[in-house]
């Protein structure tokens, strides 16, 4: 068969679906910044020279090692510990990775020897110095997205999950406590509100306790909806499904590649290639007392061709 020109063709949307213009931009909040400088240590008191010194010989293999350290004191419920425990861990392993244990067995007790005073150093280092401060910022980047968000009434929205600076461990026990005593799970804007109250200055129980009064006195009174998509895709449209959601009465779909009020987002491409497309946004669902959750839509679907898989194969 004859190879055919590649044309353009538009995308064609599913007449059931009423779509507003396409949004330019999706509708999720911008991300906060993490900060990661590898392996790069002050000097300005007896220890942190030792650390410093120790290092030093090792800053370029340690790189990596030393910006999953940066990224865990700014995980918001991470603790100093922890996050100190894991660098030392994964420079050890780093050290063995480089060095054999056998074979390069003094490089390698060199190199282990360096980070475990680095451990050491970092281990007697005022949590003051840097960890308190990182985790301070992710205490008033939280106030601020609830600011932000507004309940579900703000100019865009944001999950804790897709922020991702929240320690597994803060949400889990949110998730559990609001359980057991709202019988329902909490919304976005709600995991939100319960991670607001918490304080790198307070003690771990603290959190706990204000948690707990503040579900009880407050937020189980609110009916809450849970948003919940399942997808159904085919190989020429993106389809996705939110009619299983929990207490909905309206849906916003606000996708980079339209809008919609349906419980169902429905596109359909008709591209000559396979083409692989970006999808990102926000699905917001209301219940009938204007309570709101949402899910951010981050995605990519790749969309089947109508004439052959590329450019270069005939049409079939």
């Amino acid at each position: 068969m004859k190879k055919l020109k590649m044309t353009t063709i538009s995308a064609v949307i599913i007449p059931a679906l009423s779509f507003a213009s396409l949004s330019a931009e999706a509708s999720i909040c911008p991300t906060k910044p993490v900060i990661q400088d590898g392996c790069t240590f002050p000097a300005d008191n007896p220890v942190e020279k030792v650390f410093r010194a120790a290092a030093k010989p090792f800053r370029s293999l340690w790189k990596d090692q030393c910006n999953t350290h940066d990224v865990n004191y700014q995980i918001l419920g991470k603790t100093k510990q922890s996050s100190d425990s894991k660098l030392y861990e994964d420079m050890r392993r780093r050290c063995d990775s480089k060095f054999n244990k056998y074979l390069l067995a003094p490089a390698n007790q060199v190199c282990r020897a360096a980070a475990y005073s680095v451990y050491v150093a970092l281990k007697n280092t005022d949590s003051s110095q840097y960890y308190k401060p990182r985790q301070r910022d992710r205490q008033r980047h939280t106030n601020e997205y609830v600011r932000t968000i507004s309940n579900g009434f703000g100019h865009c929205d944001m999950t804790p999950e897709y922020a991702g600076f929240y320690d597994p461990s803060l949400l889990s026990y949110i998730n559990s406590r609001f359980q057991s005593l709202a019988g329902r799970k909490p919304t976005a804007y709600e995991r939100f509100e319960l991670l607001n109250l918490y304080s790198v200055d307070s003690s771990l129980n603290t959190w706990k306790s204000r948690v707990s009064s503040e579900i009880n006195n407050n937020l189980k009174f609110n009916s809450g909806p849970e948003v919940r998509v399942v997808s159904r895709n085919n190989p020429e449209t993106f389809k996705q499904d939110a009619s299983s959601s929990l207490r909905a009465r309206s849906y916003q779909w606000d996708l980079n590649i339209g809008n919609s009020n349906s419980s169902v987002f429905s596109k359909t491409y008709m591209n000559m290639y396979d083409a692989t497309h970006r999808i990102s946004g926000t699905l917001k669902v209301t219940d009938s007392n204007g309570n709101k959750d949402v899910k951010i839509i981050n995605t990519t679907f790749r969309s089947k061709g109508l004439c052959a898989p590329n450019e270069n194969l005939h049409c079939l």
